[in-house]
């Protein structure tokens, strides 16, 4: 969903490494696009087999083995870091591409929580404030949105229990913007008079946070923003470090899968509110890469909730035209169930991610309709346990790149189904990537 961020292009350039996929790789502008690993069930995922090359060109850090002293964990054994991997990222891609903030923030997350962690993870979710009982530093966690859909939820557990696998975290102060600016920004700076050490979260509204984080680095907090940033922010009075996914590769990538066999014909594009930030950057590049093959395309609303994506759906399926393929940035599940519920087989659906609710849908139209085809992004839903780990290794005088970009990965769904097949108990809402337990999705999603 709502993970957004703002591209590079719109930014200066980043310092980090972006990722190499294996497993019938294909690169598609820089995002990273796999089909499901000896399948042919769909190609439209595949033009290549041939490795992707890192791109360093921006790059100052250099991938490492990750054996920082600031980790609260013992490193995983390559084997398991390499499982860590696909379960985050959604598809394998080698630990000595990505950097060592967030091959750190993959060694604590794939170390199993214990029972005493999960319990105190499951208290904080449900309060204001949760101590830990040991350690100095006060994290704040900022949502501007944090009501609008399960992703937040999901994204507030996922910080939370990196944060208190940090033996130097003291408390955890969580704060709801409700999908609203002046409500944003009145908890934004009640974290501030509170004198928590650092802040992160999914900045919703972009720049307009600004003036407000640099009120925050004047009072010393280190702010790290994740998915939706603030393309204005310079690192200098502002934040301290943002972890960003390429939205202008990504959309690319997403056009041209979406145009792929065609070359008439239009492509319904879809985004949260009009004017956010993730869809801001990601739409132009997917429309741009749609025109240069010769279809058209528009760009609809759904708010990134239930009720927008059913009325995008019934309205796209009342008026479909020569429409070929839809493009969204979230869950899909109400174009899935329009398409069941007329009987139709539904078009290419291309982006998004995909949750457990998902899957029941996909399997009854792939049943039906074996040559429709789902290419699926995984969630970012682990760039809130990276933006944690970067904000504490900051505290804790880490060096960490003003920029990260984490990998995103373009998958067909079949990629993601033995996942979801292997976790019978997860919550209808829960998505790949977050690496929480079942028992901390159970608590925020319900059984």
């Amino acid at each position: 969903m709502s993970f957004k961020s703002q591209g590079s292009s719109q930014r200066g350039p980043r310092s980090s490494i972006r990722a190499t996929a294996l497993c019938s790789l294909a690169v598609l502008s820089t995002a990273i696009v796999l089909s499901a690993c000896g399948s042919s069930s769909s190609t439209s995922s595949t033009s290549s087999s041939t490795p992707a090359k890192v791109d360093t060109s921006a790059a100052s850090t250099t991938a490492t083995d990750a054996k920082s002293t600031l980790l609260p964990v013992p490193a995983l054994s390559a084997s398991a870091l390499d499982a860590a991997i696909v379960e985050a990222f959604g598809g394998p891609i080698p630990a000595t591409d990505l950097d060592p903030v967030t091959t750190n923030a993959l060694n604590v997350a794939g170390t199993p929580a214990t029972p005493e962690q999960i319990a105190l993870v499951n208290k904080c979710v449900k309060e204001a404030t949760c101590e830990t009982g040991h350690g100095e530093i006060k994290v704040g966690i900022l949502d501007p949105s944090g009501s609008i859909n399960p992703w937040h939820a999901q994204a507030r557990g996922a910080q939370t229990l990196q944060a208190i696998k940090y033996p130097q975290v003291k408390s955890v102060t969580y704060v709801d913007g409700q999908a609203d600016l002046a409500k944003t920004i009145a908890a934004y700076r009640g974290l501030i008079s509170q004198k928590v050490d650092i802040i992160t979260g999914v900045f919703d509204q972009g720049d307009a946070l600004l003036p407000t984080t640099k009120l925050a680095a004047a009072a010393g907090i280190i702010v790290v923003p994740y998915s939706n940033v603030m393309p204005k922010a310079t690192g200098t009075g502002d934040i301290a470090v943002d972890v960003a996914a390429d939205l202008c590769g990504y959309g690319t990538t997403l056009g041209t899968l979406a145009a792929k066999g065609h070359t008439s014909g239009k492509v319904a594009l879809y985004s949260g509110p009009p004017g956010n930030p993730f869809g801001g950057t990601w739409g132009p590049c997917a429309e741009k890469a749609i025109k240069a093959a010769g279809l058209t395309s528009s760009m609809g609303s759904t708010a990134w909730t239930p009720q927008g994506e059913a009325q995008a759906a019934a309205a796209l399926a009342a008026n479909p035209g020569d429409t070929v393929a839809a493009v969204y940035d979230y869950l899909p599940d109400g174009f899935f169930q329009k398409a069941i519920a007329l009987g139709k087989e539904p078009l290419h659906q291309v982006g998004g991610s995909a949750a457990y609710s998902t899957v029941a849908l996909y399997k009854q139209l792939k049943a039906k309709y074996p040559d429709w085809v789902f290419d699926v992004s995984e969630s970012q839903l682990f760039f809130p346990s990276i933006a944690m780990t970067a904000a504490l290794e900051k505290k804790l005088g880490g060096d960490v790149p003003l920029h990260i970009i984490p990998p995103q990965t373009v998958l067909t769904m079949e990629n993601y189904i033995p996942y979801y097949d292997s976790h019978p108990g997860l919550p209808p809402a829960a998505q790949f990537s977050t690496m929480l337990p079942s028992e901390i999705l159970q608590t925020i999603l319900g059984k």
